[in-house]
């Protein structure tokens, strides 16, 4: 898949209270939009001057979108360019980590800063050593965004989870931790992964209650596959919202079972967010493609809810960059029915046919 269009699904992942959005449901800060693609030239140190917004961030009530997203922008190429090692990148980090007041400015630049590529796990190690730095909830959060991860940065957010901070801090880590397993297994380090999986686990499974709804949104935040029979047997839970929660937390498993499991939500739960919550998973992965494929077309075509064929519909073009059968899928539904426009609108953007019009559009990725 391509990646800006999965890194756009994972910016709205890292919750630190569970929801009926399946949007919320995987790892970052819902508040915090994600990052565009910029270029990573190294700029020299002398000609960088810090921004002002790092003395002392915005108030919320005089922040726009447009101001926010201009700060993660700023912040994230900051940390792709300053040259590693030097006193400006220093400077930039240390007055990052103790960024304040508190809010979406806030996050949003160190969401920026700490999803960049260039930034190293030791950085964000040396992020987490001040325990008295002002709002480390949402500093954690945004480690969940780190593209690389090492021991020492896993064993760093653990330390937080489990440590005795204030509960949003510890969730927090709690959240962050399972989205560095995720890291892991990207980067091809299956030891970290494996071991990253094993402490999830063991959280979920003496996980009672409201405790174990939580656990379920780390274990999906990790694609802990040995969490898999627990998030299978929630997703028949009588709780609505476990039910929401546990099938969203299958996302990154991509077991046949687990596609299976998706599917069969998708195809017969009676309520409307979990049926949603299907949809949205069946997008992350394209093991099972075709499979993954006819579950989805059936609910764009055939869904009661305007909302779960919008998503099945948007799920269908995520697969399409990996799957032949959604692409031609899109296409069918775009010919007819309630969800066509979307359908449509989605084959324009990657500059495929569009059965209404008879003309193929350029790709606007």
């Amino acid at each position: 898949m391509k990646t800006t269009r999965l890194v756009a699904t994972l910016a709205l992942v890292l919750v630190a209270s569970c929801s009926s959005d399946p949007e919320s449901m995987h790892a970052s800060p819902a508040s915090v939009p994600a990052p565009a693609a910029l270029s990573a030239a190294v700029v020299p140190e002398a000609a960088v001057v810090l921004p002002a917004w790092l003395d002392a961030a915005p108030p919320d009530e005089r922040l726009d979108d447009a101001k926010r997203e201009e700060i993660q922008q700023e912040s994230r190429r900051l940390a792709r360019t300053l040259p590693a090692g030097s006193a400006i990148r220093e400077a930039f980090f240390a007055k990052l980590a103790v960024l304040a007041p508190c809010g979406r400015a806030e996050r949003s630049a160190r969401a920026g800063a700490y999803s960049a590529d260039a930034v190293t796990p030791a950085e964000l190690v040396h992020v987490l050593r001040d325990t008295s730095a002002p709002c480390r909830a949402s500093t954690l959060e945004a480690i969940g965004f780190s593209g690389h991860v090492d021991e020492a940065l896993a064993s760093s957010v653990r330390g937080a989870a489990s440590g005795s901070g204030a509960d949003d801090v510890r969730r927090a880590a709690w959240l962050a931790f399972g989205s560095l397993g995720e890291t892991a297994k990207r980067e091809q380090n299956a030891v970290l992964g494996a071991s990253i999986d094993r402490t999830v686990a063991e959280k979920l499974a003496a996980a009672r209650g409201d405790d174990e709804t939580f656990a379920l949104l780390v274990a999906g935040n990790a694609g802990c596959a040995p969490c898999e029979a627990t998030m299978k047997a929630r997703a028949k839970d009588k709780s609505l919202e476990k039910r929401r929660i546990a099938i969203a937390a299958l996302r990154f498993v991509g077991s046949p079972t687990s596609v299976d499991a998706m599917c069969a939500s998708l195809a017969k739960d009676d309520d409307t967010a979990t049926r949603d919550a299907a949809a949205w998973a069946l997008g992350f992965r394209a093991s099972r493609g075709d499979t993954r494929t006819a579950c989805l077309t059936r609910a764009a075509q055939d869904d009661v809810s305007p909302r779960v064929r919008d998503q099945a519909i948007r799920s269908l073009a995520t697969l399409a960059d990996d799957v032949p059968s959604a692409s031609a899928a899109l296409s069918i539904v775009a010919t007819d029915g309630p969800s066509a426009e979307l359908a449509r609108a989605e084959l324009r953007v990657r500059g495929e046919h569009d059965p209404a019009s008879n003309v193929v559009v350029p790709s606007e990725r």
